[in-house]
């Protein structure tokens, strides 16, 4: 689930049309579809690392979608990657 706070316009293309870039986002709430991969990994006395891949199609378009508007989708998708470590504050004996 996304929500989106903030939004920025930036042109870069010097003979185009530009109009659809100029656009507010019409529907700043979008749901959809995450699926995902991650392993651990434990070194001891040092901490953990964590590995994990995830993929999101967004299943809500951001802008009008009739045959009048600019798009005919425009869902959110992207892919993320987190290397992550974490330590341990308390130690646990068993």
């Amino acid at each position: 689930m996304n929500f989106e706070l903030n939004q920025a316009n930036v042109q870069d293309r010097a003979n185009a049309e530009t109009t659809q870039y100029k656009m507010p986002v019409e529907h700043k709430f979008d749901y959809g579809i995450v699926a995902g991969i991650g392993v651990e990994y434990s070194l001891p006395k040092v901490g953990h690392l964590l590995l994990d891949a995830r993929y999101y199609y967004g299943l809500g378009n951001l802008y009008g979608d009739t045959k009048r508007d600019y798009f005919a989708r425009s869902n959110l998708s992207n892919i993320q990657l987190r290397l992550s470590y974490l330590f341990d504050i308390t130690t646990t004996t068993k």
